[in-house]
């Protein structure tokens, strides 16, 4: 009745739908919130705290930041990882707890930057 070509085609489009809606209901392959959401991956995070602490330190270096404007973020930055490690003490972060960090990193990102850009000098003030 069918011949063997219009089998195979049909089988071929067949599989190629299967694949089209698994495709669609797998969801991001990359670049979504994965396993643990939100960039919270507790390695990720302490990436963050350690680009921070740079970012600090570069700061400090130029001058555009105060002793005591560092001495603030620093302190932000502790405070961080040591919420950081209270929420990993069972090995395992809540979606609360991640966004928690992630807040927290992010309010100590603005904060540094803000009050590097903020026109008062540290002691390296070479400008004129």
């Amino acid at each position: 009745m069918f011949g063997k070509k219009t089998i195979a085609i049909a089988a071929a489009t067949l599989a190629l739908a299967a694949g089209v809606v698994h495709g669609a209901q797998a969801g991001p392959r990359h670049g979504g919130y994965g396993q643990y959401g939100y960039g919270a991956h507790p390695a990720r995070i302490q990436f963050r705290i350690h680009k921070q602490k740079r970012r600090i330190r570069r700061a400090r270096r130029q001058g555009r930041l105060t002793r005591g404007e560092a001495r603030l973020v620093r302190f932000n930055l502790s405070r961080i990882g040591r919420v950081m490690r209270r929420y990993m003490w069972d090995d395992h972060m809540s979606r609360r707890e991640k966004r928690h960090l992630v807040r927290m990193l992010n309010r100590n990102s603005r904060r540094i930057f803000r009050l590097s850009h903020n026109r008062r000098y540290g002691w390296n003030d070479r400008r004129l």
